[in-house]
């Protein structure tokens, strides 16, 4: 059971980094501050769609990795009988 724990305490780290690393990269395609928020004409974006199809996948790998963190650490807590 030792081992098990390790395990899964090992594979929490992973998604845990791997989490980390899709918030680091939603968060480079966003404006730094707001005056790059939107174009010339004040009302279209500055974000392409292939930019914001990016982002959308880097969000959904975001949740699921967030997600699996969650598994580990219901499975974390029922072998320590929490």
């Amino acid at each position: 059971m030792s081992d098990s724990l390790e395990n899964l305490q090992q594979a929490l780290t992973l998604w845990t980094n791997i989490a980390h690393k899709l918030w680091e990269a939603k968060s480079t395609l966003l404006p730094k501050n707001s005056d790059h928020g939107h174009g010339e004409d004040g009302d279209s974006p500055i974000f392409s769609k292939e930019i914001l199809a990016v982002y959308d996948g880097l969000d959904a790998l975001y949740i699921e990795a967030e997600a699996k963190k969650r598994e580990i650490l219901a499975c974390i807590a029922s072998i320590q009988g929490v």
